[in-house]
């Protein structure tokens, strides 16, 4: 009776271990996130000027399991970085630099990255996980809208 109690300890030992494993292999990919651009015109503009908008992005993960940071890029040709790059560390909204903000609300995520003068712009988002890696990039651009 003792042998079958210190088998069945092992099994439930061993499935504990492979669950773990489990989860921690799972990488994230494209498929878990999705982003939209939102404009918001600064304010303090000064009438007569270029007008300023603030570029806010808002995610919607579909999982938040491994999410380490994110990473945005702006620049004013695809897959250039020359307006913004900040890599977002998941679940910190302080210290961040002047002009930008972090909020999350379950698994929607709005990033304020500081304002820039009116133009076309590409976007460029991807998660990091806990280990490092990237998905892919999903990229917009204001042209197209």
């Amino acid at each position: 009776m003792k042998n079958i109690n210190k088998i069945r300890l092992v099994i439930a030992i061993m499935t504990a271990l492979i669950s773990i494993t489990n989860v921690k292999a799972q990488l994230l990919d494209s498929t878990d996130f999705s982003f939209q651009v939102r404009l918001i015109v600064d304010a303090n503009s000064i009438q007569g000027t270029d007008t300023s908008y603030f570029h806010e992005i808002h995610i919607d993960l579909n999982d938040t399991i491994n999410v380490s940071k994110i990473s945005v890029k702006i620049g004013t040709s695809l897959g250039a970085s020359d307006v913004e790059n900040y890599d977002f560390v998941y679940d910190v909204n302080t210290f961040l630099p002047h002009g930008y903000s972090y909020y999350r609300e379950g698994d929607l995520l709005t990033l304020t990255l500081d304002k820039h003068a009116a133009g076309i712009y590409y976007y460029e988002v991807k998660l990091i996980d806990i280990n490092a890696s990237e998905t892919n990039p999903k990229k917009w651009n204001t042209w197209d809208q």
